[in-house]
């Protein structure tokens, strides 16, 4: 009786109830097979997990161990055995990422692996693409389990096998994250550290990578319910709602349509320009304007909102998400205004990849101009940014018209907290000697 099967891009995997491990296809380091074939591991018992990545895949035994077959650097380990590897976290694991709890499930992404233990803390290991694990390391490649921090314990995991996309939920508090790198033609989501999402469920949470599209639909699940594996269902079977078109694999909207008079009910006036935008999709894709028509405009006779206050290029790039679900490459500055707005809206994923845009786009030229405005905005997150950057360039950030702008307190914390951050980063060079 087949108790667990899992499947990769050419090869099967498969639990019996009487502990056999089955694979077929083509899986290194074993022998290529069309039928279905016996692989063993020594010091191995009882297995009571089977999980596949695109190239690798992963076993759990019931003390712990962890048995991998596949390519190196897409989520196997190497540990004391070979073909295949067994790793137990006990006696392989590096002494910075040891810990004294065993593994108690194992969930693989496309080219990389994580895991939970019994205290509920989350490793990751594989392929580190753009640091779609979340952990403390810029290497491409991790090798051996690295802690992904997560602001609490979590119960179960879970990964997408066709993306670098990952998963876990708190069953007690419903809190569920997801990080992780997905690039599609319909969906681009990168998260660098775990976020919060609102959904009941590790199946909810990959509705946005689904093919067919899946819809949440939240009003079907109450707050007090939880929904486990027994629950998961597929996407065919789940109940698609117009009402529910939310998510950002689900925005099959022309690009013309936006910013265009035909059709158009509504106009967003900004300082020396205006948006010709559709109330349906703004309802249906923006928080913000949901609640704007729900609670302001109940008439629905208003055809104009003013939006003048706000930085015109950066929130007519917010409206560009709203109808698209893309960010668009806008200026440091006028991103940071973007990011402002994606949080006084309550749009948090926008919010995170607006953040990794500016993380990257922060140079000599812009960064005192973005403290400025971190700093003015209480953004620590981004005054951390800008504030690395320049502890590794002051002399040329001094010339800039943005550090001969500042005002006084402006001048007065930055310079103290560069100077802290020079300090840290000549004694870590020194411990490096």
């Amino acid at each position: 009786k087949i108790v667990n099967a899992a499947a990769g891009s050419n090869f099967s995997l498969a639990l019996t109830s009487d502990n056999k491990v089955l694979y077929w296809g083509e899986l290194r380091p074993l022998a290529p097979s069309r039928i279905p074939m016996e692989t063993v591991a020594r010091g191995i018992e009882k297995v009571i997990y089977i999980t596949a990545g695109w190239t690798h895949a992963v076993a759990l035994s019931d003390c712990g161990k962890l048995i991998t077959w596949g390519l190196e650097d897409d989520g196997t380990l190497k540990g004391t055995n070979k073909n295949p590897f067994v790793y137990d976290i006990q006696t392989d694991a590096e002494p910075l990422n040891s810990t004294a709890s065993t593994f108690i499930k194992v969930a693989c992404g496309k080219h990389a692996t994580i895991a939970v233990n019994q205290l509920g803390e989350v490793f990751a290991w594989g392929n580190n693409t753009k640091g779609c694990l979340a952990v403390q390391s810029s290497s491409p490649i991790v090798q051996h389990p690295a802690r992904v921090k997560l602001r609490e314990p979590v119960t179960d995991i879970a990964a997408s096998v066709n993306h670098q996309f990952f998963a876990a939920i708190n069953q007690q508090t419903c809190n569920v994250f997801v990080w992780g790198l997905c690039e599609t033609q319909s969906t681009v989501m990168r998260f660098c550290s775990p976020v919060t999402v609102h959904c009941y469920s590790l199946f909810e949470a990959f509705c946005d990578l689904a093919t067919p599209t899946a819809v949440r639909a939240q009003d079907e699940f109450q707050e007090t319910e939880n929904l486990t594996d027994p629950d998961f269902v597929s996407v065919a079977e789940l109940d698609l709602k117009w009402g529910n078109l939310k998510t950002l694999a689900d925005r099959q909207i022309p690009l013309d349509m936006f910013n265009n008079r035909e059709m158009s009910d509504i106009t967003i006036k900004l300082n020396g320009s205006e948006i010709y935008a559709h109330k349906v999709i703004l309802y249906y894709f923006s928080d913000h304007y949901r609640n704007m028509f729900r609670e302001q405009w109940k008439d629905n006779a208003n055809s104009v909102v003013d939006m003048s206050n706000y930085n015109p290029t950066a929130y007519s790039a917010y409206v560009r998400f709203v109808y698209s679900g893309r960010v668009e490459e806008i200026d440091a500055i006028d991103m940071f205004d973007f990011y402002l707005i994606a949080k006084e809206y309550g749009e948090e994923r926008l919010a995170v990849e607006c953040l990794q845009f500016l993380s990257e786009a922060v140079c000599v030229e812009n960064v005192a101009l973005l403290f400025s405005s971190a700093w003015k905005n209480k953004c620590q997150e981004m005054i951390d940014t800008c504030i690395k950057e320049s502890a590794k360039n002051l002399d040329d950030v001094m010339l800039t018209k943005g550090f001969t702008n500042f005002t006084t307190d402006e001048w007065r914390a930055f310079c103290q907290l560069t100077a802290t951050e020079r300090k840290n980063q000549q004694t870590a060079d020194h411990s490096k000697d």
